[in-house]
Parts: structure tokens; sequence; C-alpha cells
């Protein structure tokens, strides 16, 4: 019981000093202080600019274009072709698959179409009239599928580009 009197009456004695030396009001001395170490960089001059180069302005030739990230009426839960429309407008003879492209884990495959538009299509998409599933695309080909019932000749075809 001593030993607890004896350290609070220590700690005590020593938050009272601790406090005083807290009480100094002479504050001019700080503010001087601040001030000169805050004098040069008040004085600093502004650095002269580099001058500007001129550029010549690019135009981009596709601005206008359609994108082939897009197409007209695409919802968020993927792309769905109606009969006339997109890619269904067309046979799978008359595409022409132009390029394939990545990010990450997703690729693409860039079809060109008769009409002159790209078309985006990713793994598990339909294409075509009649039409055929994407299974797989690698960097250099697209294997499709014929879907079962359809008129194709064929269960599965490999499309390379350029071909």
């Amino acid at each position: 019981m001593r030993r607890r009197r004896l350290v609070g009456v220590l700690m005590g004695a020593l938050l009272g000093v601790a406090l005083t030396g807290c009480q100094q009001a002479d504050l001019d001395a700080l503010d001087r202080r601040l001030a000169e170490a805050l004098a040069p960089e008040l004085d600093r001059r502004p650095v002269a600019l580099p001058e500007v180069v001129s550029l010549p302005v690019l135009q981009y030739r596709y601005a206008n274009a359609r994108s082939p990230f897009r197409f007209e009426g695409q919802g968020f839960g993927g792309q769905r072709f109606g009969q006339g429309s997109g890619l269904a407008a067309f046979s799978l003879d008359e595409l022409e698959l132009v390029g394939v492209l990545g990010r990450g884990q997703r690729h693409w495959a860039l079809f060109e179409a008769p009409d002159g538009h790209l078309y985006r299509v990713a793994q598990g998409e339909m294409l075509a009239n009649p039409p055929a599933r994407v299974a797989a695309i690698s960097a250099e080909a697209v294997r499709l599928e014929a879907v079962a019932g359809k008129d194709y000749r064929w269960k599965e075809r490999v499309m390379r580009v350029g071909e």
C-alpha cells in the first residue's frame, strides 16, 4: 500500500514538473525562429519555362468509325444477334478474321464483314447465319463450333488471321 502511494506521489510530482515547463508565455522568440526558417522559401524567384515546341496535329482517320469494341444495341450481358443485324446478317464465308485482341486473360476476335465494319467477338459468343459458336481464341486463330441442328457440314472449324 505504501509503495502505491509513493508511486502516485512521484507520478503527480513528475506531471507537475512537466506541465510547468509548458507554461512559457514568450512565444515571440518562437515566431522569430519560424520566420527565419521560412524566409528562404518565400524569397524564391520563379523559374523560366522552356520554349514551347510546336508539334504537327495528327488526324486519326478512324475517329468517326464504329468502335470494334461495341456494336449497336450491345447490352451488359454479352452480344445478342438478331436475324439480319450485326454478324447474323452475313454467312460465315463472308466474314474475314482480321485480328485478335487481348487484355490480360481476355481475348477477342475481330471479324471484318462485307459492309466494311469490324465486329468484336469473345469466346462463347455466336456469329454468322446460320450461327456458329466461338469455342476458343488464340493469338493467330479462332476455333468455331457448329451449333447443333444448323446447316453446317462440319462440327469444328479453325479460322486463321489473314486467310
